[in-house]
């Protein structure tokens, strides 16, 4: 009863936490799911299109081409056999197939007394045997390595972006923490309390992320499947679902969700009644600050600017090292790409077909891991702006100019993202250009090249300013001057 009373007001009362979570955890878990599928339909070419092509003429078990039916004659008094004789084919499927060596040996010897000649033409008679060929797998195996890497990475990406908003919704809930604390609850109820809701969203995810990922992948097999694929014969994704492996990728998914919980877990077990905001994204200390003032040119958007910048270096070191490894990452996959754009004939409807295809793994996870650096910005953002509204309600109190203010944090914005972006994209380049040369490729410069990364540094520029933007106007405003009419 305690616990649903608690999950019931927690969802009134955060639901907006609870819907940030949920998206983050989709996400996560549609991502899981489409690199899993997409290598799962990958290697399903060679099943689905290599291997009926190849086996297309394996309709018997043994057979002697282009032969007359009298000659055919010659064959009919062999046993442990039926035949059939088609368009000058005399086809053989063994009733036993322990005689296979026998009754081939039969064949070959009629067919060298009575049927062999010296010409070696398309036309010529032959004897061809089926049974028991097996068609070696060319498709390529590193395709499950190269996956799991990437999972592994995109995992690390998962972790700290659902442990900042996971934090997040917990910072949100300090307030009830050191209340149950301070009734007396114990650290296993503490433990329980979250620990079934964090399930209660996982498994929420699970059904709708899973099938998402699923989803993103047919959609780029249909494309294959309404061309004429017969016109390349260039690898590219036939849909299926291993159900072994997919069960791997939940236990996977569920490994790393949980990852983030445990460490989220540490500061809620922490929490209690004497439990003050002390990981703020900006601290505050006038003593510490003041010497900043006369170091500064006596103006306060100076001195302002100077102690954003020295409270808050340490937390968006982290953050500027994430997104910096993030463009680093979509940078090589967009060179990737652009490489492949070289390898395709695009005025061919079925090599576009088939790039879209095989790259669409470059192309999704490149938005995926957008997309998680956009959610740690949006979250450190707010947290930044949450934990200045106190002290710049002060300064609008002593006279401070709201416009000024702005101007500070958007100021201090802009710089993080020069030096993020210049710290990300450049060596992302020289990564590249290493791993190419190493693999013997060349770094080739196209348009899908030129306009992506200008694209890439447009896109945080409006997600970083979006987000100051956004959460200063509501946690910083001077309402006071709007009620003055300023």
């Amino acid at each position: 009863m305690f616990y649903k009373m608690i999950y019931k007001r927690s969802f009134q009362k955060y639901k907006k936490s609870y819907i940030n979570i949920l998206c983050i955890f989709i996400l996560s878990l549609s991502l899981f799911s489409f690199t899993n599928i997409y290598c799962d339909s990958y290697a399903n070419h060679y099943d689905a299109v290599v291997l009926p092509i190849l086996t297309k003429d394996h309709t018997c078990d043994l057979r002697v081409s282009n032969i007359t039916e009298e000659e055919a004659e010659l064959f009919s008094n062999i046993r442990n056999v039926e035949m059939e004789y088609i368009d000058g084919n005399l086809d053989f499927f063994l009733i036993d197939t322990n005689k296979i060596e026998e009754v081939h040996q039969e064949i070959v010897d009629i067919f060298n007394k009575y049927i062999f000649n010296d010409m070696h033409s398309a036309d010529s008679p032959g004897v061809y045997v089926f049974f028991g060929q097996e068609i070696p797998n060319n498709s390529d195996e590193g395709m499950r390595t190269v996956i799991f890497v990437l999972q592994i990475v995109f995992s690390i990406l998962g972790i700290v972006s659902m442990e900042m908003v996971y934090s997040d919704y917990i910072n949100r809930r300090a307030d009830d923490i050191r209340t149950l604390s301070g009734v007396g609850i114990s650290q296993k109820q503490l433990y329980r309390l979250f620990w079934d809701e964090y399930n209660i969203v996982y498994l929420i995810s699970l059904v709708i992320g899973i099938p998402i990922g699923g989803l993103i992948v047919y959609l780029f097999c249909k494309i294959c499947e309404w061309t004429d694929m017969s016109l390349t014969n260039a690898i590219y994704l036939v849909f299926d679902v291993d159900f072994f492996s997919l069960v791997l990728t939940i236990l996977f998914s569920y490994i790393v969700v949980n990852i983030s919980f445990l460490v989220v877990l540490k500061r809620i077990l922490k929490m209690d009644a004497s439990y003050t905001c002390a990981d703020t994204v900006v601290e505050f200390k006038p003593d510490k600050s003041r010497f900043l003032y006369y170091r500064s040119k006596r103006s306060f958007r100076h001195f302002f600017l100077s102690v954003l910048q020295k409270r808050s270096t340490n937390t968006y070191g982290v953050l500027g090292v994430f997104i910096a490894f993030i463009l680093m990452a979509s940078v090589f996959l967009l060179n990737g790409t652009s490489y492949a754009v070289t390898m395709y004939d695009m005025s061919n409807s079925a090599e576009l077909a088939a790039f879209i295809s095989n790259f669409s793994l470059f192309i999704v996870l490149i938005i995926y891991a957008i997309v998680f650096s956009w959610i740690v910005i949006y979250v450190f953002t707010k947290r930044q702006m949450e934990s200045c509204s106190e002290t710049v309600k002060t300064l609008y109190i002593l006279g401070a100019d709201e416009k000024t203010i702005y101007s500070c944090f958007r100021r201090l914005m802009i710089r993080r993202v020069f030096v993020t972006e210049l710290f990300g994209i450049i060596p992302g380049f020289a990564a590249t250009s290493k791993i190419f040369e190493k693999f013997g490729y060349p770094v080739t410069v196209n348009a899908w090249l030129t306009v992506g990364i200008p694209v890439l540094i447009i896109a945080y520029w409006i997600v970083y300013l979006f987000s100051l933007k956004k959460n200063f106007m509501k946690n910083c405003r001077n309402f006071a001057s709007d009620e003055t009419g300023g």
